[in-house]
């Protein structure tokens, strides 16, 4: 309780005490001392006393007074002590002051109101029994003998720590500060009962004992406490679990399918009349016939994922009508080593003048798997811009691609003459021979087929495969159908959201 001044006061005679003075100073809080006065002094750190320790001198006191005594009496003292023997001793003035002949446990008990070690294990040992009863009846003889709650609650949380130790710890009797009775309880009471579930109780009182010390009506908070953790749900190991999911799938598997659920908003539908539609794979024929291709916008996608095999998923979705749009077809001069001939001034006028229809890609898909061949030898920086190209004719002779006018950074990038000319070197390479090349610009219907837009109807459909394929899984079916519930959200690998 000395003051920053006070102890300036004191500073010049501790540097020259008087012969016969000795200071010593005594305190529990050593950090609020200046360190000029730290720097003068010797300090010695006093800790503290086990409770073994301090049970073994009060026992020896009480012999040397000759005052009987069990040891549930010299017990409670020691433990309330929490390490200080002044504090045991001052105690122990307490109980004898209130008893007449010999000390025992109820008594000391009664006399400091505290609740005895035997009232602890009860209540623990209720809880982990799951008897709600027995508990709520040990937590009204703790309010009936007037304990004090709250400290009744930290001793449980100790109580549950000693069990805690004695069952996880390699030496529990080198970290559990207990008399040779008590450790052997709780040695065997430990035993009986899972790591997992004895970790669990712990953390739960020590919620129980932060409420208690707050609450208004501590004993309503421990009795709902004690009833709620006795009725703990029992810890099933990950294991069993598993063992049983793959049980209820097996028998699934086995027996008649569950009833399958209306689809919910994104998710393939589970059944539906019409014929099953399809999607072409990138790079084969057309499954319409030569030079025809089916829009993407016209049918839903269904494919089988790879390693699964569920039951067939169908959809039917309604057509869109896609109204063509018009446009005019815009030839540009072919590649060539002879030099270009200059155009007639009449010839922008014949060319404005062209019918405007839509370009015909009909041959595309034909023509794909070539182009494909092309695009692979071309150099990385360019790829994604070919892509993005319809071909019409790729071969030895000539490479004819079109380009629809509304991609204006395709059409720059394709109508220089350094891309056209890495183009027909990749084409040499790949045929042979250096073909002609030729740009068809214009207006390209909305289902024309590219590199890009295949890659990414076959994404699509993968995707759309894979969620039908979980969508229609029997387990998650029969889950929905227990638990009146739905898939909201199927999330793939790699799924970022």
């Amino acid at each position: 309780m000395v003051s920053t001044n006070g102890w300036n006061a004191l500073l010049k005679t501790l540097e020259e005490p008087p012969p016969h003075v000795k200071f010593i100073f005594a305190t529990t809080e050593v950090h609020k001392v200046i360190p000029t006065i730290l720097s003068r002094v010797q300090r010695y750190d006093f800790r503290l006393l086990p409770t073994k320790q301090i049970r073994d001198r009060v026992a020896h006191i009480l012999t040397q007074e000759g005052i009987r005594f069990d040891d549930d009496a010299v017990m409670l003292v020691a433990r309330e002590a929490a390490g200080s023997l002044r504090d045991a001793l001052t105690f122990l003035d307490q109980v004898l002051a209130g008893v007449e002949g010999e000390l025992t446990g109820v008594a000391a008990s009664r006399l400091l109101g505290i609740a005895n070690r035997g009232l602890l294990d009860a209540l623990v040992r209720a809880m982990l029994q799951g008897d709600a009863g027995a508990a709520l009846e040990t937590v009204g003889m703790f309010a009936r003998e007037g304990f004090d709650l709250p400290n009744a609650a930290r001793r449980v949380l100790g109580v549950l720590r000693d069990l805690v130790v004695a069952r996880v710890a390699k030496d529990p009797e080198s970290m559990l500060d207990l008399v040779d009775d008590e450790r052997a309880q709780a040695m065997a009471l430990a035993k009986q009962h899972d790591p997992a579930d004895l970790q669990r109780m712990f953390t739960a009182w020590a919620k129980v004992t932060e409420d208690v010390s707050r609450a208004r009506e501590p004993r309503w908070v421990l009795e709902m406490a004690a009833v709620r953790l006795s009725h703990r749900p029992t810890l099933v190991p990950v294991e069993e679990l598993m063992a049983r999911l793959v049980e209820m799938e097996r028998r699934v598997a086995g027996g008649a399918p569950a009833p399958a659920r209306p689809p919910t908003g994104g998710g393939a539908p589970t059944g539906g009349g019409g014929p099953t539609p399809t999607v072409q794979r990138p790079g084969a024929p057309p499954t319409g016939g030569p030079g025809k291709f089916t829009s993407p916008r016209m049918s839903t996608a269904t494919a089988a994922a790879p390693e699964m095999a569920p039951a067939p998923v169908t959809a039917a979705v309604k057509p869109v009508a896609v109204a063509p749009p018009k446009a005019a077809l815009i030839q540009t001069p072919r590649v060539s080593t002879e030099p270009r001939p200059s155009a007639a001034p009449e010839a922008a006028p014949a060319a404005a003048a062209a019918p405007e229809v839509t370009v015909d890609v009909s041959t595309a898909m034909g023509a794909m798997e070539a182009w494909r061949r092309v695009v692979d030898a071309v150099d990385k920086t360019l790829v994604p811009v070919l892509k993005g190209a319809v071909p019409l004719e790729v071969s030895g002779a000539a490479v004819r691609l079109a380009i629809d006018l509304r991609d204006s950074f395709f059409r720059k990038k394709l109508a220089t003459e350094e891309a056209q000319a890495v183009i027909l070197e990749a084409a040499e390479r790949v045929f042979g021979a250096r073909p002609t090349m030729e740009l068809v610009q214009g207006t390209l219907p909305d289902d024309a087929p590219s590199i890009a837009r295949l890659e990414e109807l076959a994404r699509q459909a993968e995707r759309s495969a894979k969620e039908a394929v979980l969508r229609a899984h029997p387990l998650v079916l029969t889950v929905c159908e227990v638990l009146n519930g739905e898939v909201a959200k199927v999330k793939l690998d790699g799924d970022t959201d």
